[in-house]
């Protein structure tokens, strides 16, 4: 829907791991993808910002589902609230799915496998895991945040709640 393996640079870059790393690549962004949409937005929300999307651009068309859609940045009280949009949250939590159950560790130097006297195990907060997960999920919570400060947009919104992960 949003995500292509091409998206998977910078904060979220994915080593190249052999030949079928797209592959894999998608077929975690097509199990998960709009898993974590319809835990946002609820079943019904998620069905009708789908139906929204235009199928040239893949964007949504209508102002509340771009709202939602793009980033946020809002002051709230002596906070400030911020997502930078749902792709980038899709991106962290794939992320985070596709490199915790990799068959190898994704590294600065590229992914390393357990067999080789020169490679240790290294924990998945050492792999920047954790941050990552909950980096997606304060965009998550944000755009929650949001659609319940404006619940008269979104009177069919029932999205589930998240706790930050720790996972050692």
């Amino acid at each position: 829907m949003f995500l292509t393996p091409t998206d998977f640079t910078g904060f979220y870059a994915i080593s190249n791991g052999g030949a079928n790393q797209n592959d894999k690549i998608e077929a975690y962004i097509e199990e998960y993808e709009s898993d974590f949409l319809r835990d946002l937005l609820g079943v019904e929300l998620y069905n009708l910002f789908v139906a929204d999307l235009d199928p040239i651009t893949g964007l949504p068309v209508t102002a509340r589902f771009l709202d939602i859609y793009n980033a946020i940045y809002l002051d709230d009280n002596n906070c400030i609230r911020e997502s930078k949009g749902i792709k980038e949250m899709l991106k962290g939590f794939c992320y985070f799915n596709i490199v915790r159950d990799s068959d190898f560790h994704n590294t600065i130097s590229g992914n390393v496998k357990n067999e080789f006297s020169n490679a240790t195990s290294v924990t998945t907060i050492q792999m920047g895991l954790n941050e990552r997960y909950n980096v997606a999920l304060g965009y998550y919570n944000t755009i929650q945040w949001y659609i319940c400060e404006n619940s008269s947009d979104y009177p069919e919104y029932n999205g589930q709640h998240k706790e930050v992960e720790v996972w050692l």
